[in-house]
């Protein structure tokens, strides 16, 4: 009869803690960018420390000579990062979109001017929108371009018609 295999909770859960907490942190920025500020401070600091403790892990591990575990937290360390970096940067806006598109789709069907506008706050010197352009008349302004007033004009495609327009100053 064989034994079971055991399966270690505490490094799945600390994973999926950990991604969950980035992914929060995105969409924070999205919707209250000096919020998702200060989550990110506090992602940052949680970080170290959790990547700290999978490095004690990791060596008490291998002194042990216990090479799976070791394998699984060389893993975690190596892939923790950028996982967490990619959940924090790319979804945050999407997930803001698909959230509020109930309350901005009246709002496009019945505006008179294109693109519509809404607004999505801002930090310090820059704001945020989202512009619904069903024209194509931003599809030419994605990237970054230098006004003469010295402002910095972001546009980003988001999907669809919508695009993230961010102004700085």
């Amino acid at each position: 009869m064989t034994s079971p295999r055991r399966v270690d909770h505490f490094k799945v859960w600390s994973v999926v803690v950990a991604l969950m907490a980035a992914l929060l942190t995105g969409v924070a920025y999205s919707f209250v960018p000096m919020l998702g500020l200060l989550c990110f401070a506090f992602l940052a600091v949680a970080w170290l420390v959790w990547t700290l403790a999978n490095v004690y892990l990791l060596v008490a591990a291998m002194r042990l000579r216990l090479w799976r575990p070791a394998c699984s937290f060389t893993a975690i360390i190596v892939c923790s990062g950028p996982a967490m970096g990619a959940l924090m940067v790319i979804p945050g806006d999407y997930i803001h979109l698909a959230i509020v598109y109930p309350s901005y789709s009246a709002e496009i069907t019945h505006g008179q001017s294109r693109p519509v506008l809404f607004s999505w706050g801002g930090v310090g010197d820059s704001e945020r929108s989202l512009a619904y352009d069903d024209l194509g008349t931003l599809k030419a302004e994605v990237g970054t371009t230098r006004s003469e007033e010295g402002v910095w004009r972001t546009t980003q495609h988001l999907v669809g018609d919508f695009y993230v327009v961010e102004i700085s100053w």
